[in-house]
C-alpha cells in the first residue's frame, strides 16, 4: 500500500514471484508527481544548491531553447524563467533562495521553479486580467490599497516588525491584513487577502500570502501596491 520506497527498500521487497510477460506502462503524471515527493522530502538548502547548478547547466538550456520533436506536445516556454532565477542566484543569493523555499511545496519538477518563482523577480509581474476585473473593481479596494500604501511610508522605526535591515516579519504581516479585515467588519479575510495577492504577484494563487509579503519585503510591496492602485478607478 505503498507508492514511494527508498532503493534499499525495493531491492529487499523485489521477488519475481507473479511477474507477468507484458508491455511495460511509463506514466509520466505519476513520475512527475513522485519527483514532486523527493522535492518535497529534500532539505531546502540542498535543493537550492541543485537548483543553482541546474539553471545555469548547458545541457538544460539546450534543452529549453530546441524546438519540440516532430509529435511532441509543445514545451512551455521556461527559458526566460529559468533565466531569470539565475541572475536571481547570482546578484541576490539570500532573496532567490526565500523564494525558492517558499515555492518547495507546490512544484513537481526543477523547471517549474523558473515560472513559479518569476514574479519575486518582475519590477511589473504580469496581471491575470480575469483577477483584476474580478478584484479590483471591489467597492473597498481602493480603501484597502490606500491603508497598505499609507502603512507600509510610515517611518520603519515606529513600526515593530517592520524594517529597512530585516524587511517585513511574517506576524507584522499577517497583522497588517487581520487588522484592516477586522477594522472594516470584514467576518471573512477573502475579500482582502485575495485583491492583495494579484496586486503583488499578479496571480491568484501562490504561496501563504503574509509568507510572501515578508519574502518580497516593504520596498518591492510598496511599489507593487502603487501600481495596482494606479488601476483601481
Amino acid at each position: 500500500d505503498r507508492e514511494v520506497l527508498k532503493r534499499e527498500e525495493l531491492v529487499e521487497a523485489f521477488t519475481m514471484d507473479g511477474l507477468q510477460p507484458s508491455s511495460g506502462v511509463f506514466d509520466v503524471e505519476k513520475f512527475q508527481w513522485m519527483n514532486g515527493v523527493y522535492i518535497r522530502e529534500t532539505p531546502t538548502a540542498d535543493l537550492i544548491h541543485k537548483l543553482r547548478q541546474f539553471v545555469k547547466d548547458r545541457v538544460v538550456l539546450d534543452y529549453w531553447e530546441a524546438p519540440a520533436e516532430e509529435g511532441a506536445p509543445v514545451k512551455p516556454d521556461m527559458l526566460p524563467q529559468l533565466g531569470m532565477l539565475q541572475i536571481a542566484f547570482e546578484r541576490d543569493p539570500e532573496y532567490a533562495g526565500k523564494a525558492v523555499a517558499l515555492e518547495q511545496e507546490r512544484v513537481q519538477t526543477l523547471p517549474e521553479f523558473g515560472p513559479a518563482t518569476a514574479f519575486f523577480f518582475e519590477d511589473e509581474p504580469p496581471m491575470d486580467q480575469k483577477a483584476v476585473a474580478k478584484w479590483f473593481g471591489q467597492p473597498h479596494v481602493s480603501d484597502l490599497f490606500d491603508y497598505l500604501i499609507e502603512r507600509l511610508n510610515e517611518p520603519r522605526a515606529s513600526l515593530p516588525g517592520l524594517s529597512a535591515s530585516t524587511g517585513a516579519s511574517v506576524e507584522w504581516c499577517e497583522t497588517l491584513i487581520r487588522h484592516y479585515a477586522t477594522e472594516k467588519g470584514f467576518d471573512k479575510l477573502g475579500p482582502v487577502v485575495h485583491p492583495v495577492r494579484v496586486a503583488l504577484t499578479g496571480k491568484t494563487v501562490g504561496p501563504g500570502l503574509f509568507e510572501l509579503m515578508s519574502v518580497l519585503g516593504p520596498e518591492r510591496m510598496l511599489t507593487r501596491l502603487q501600481r495596482a492602485r494606479a488601476l483601481v478607478r
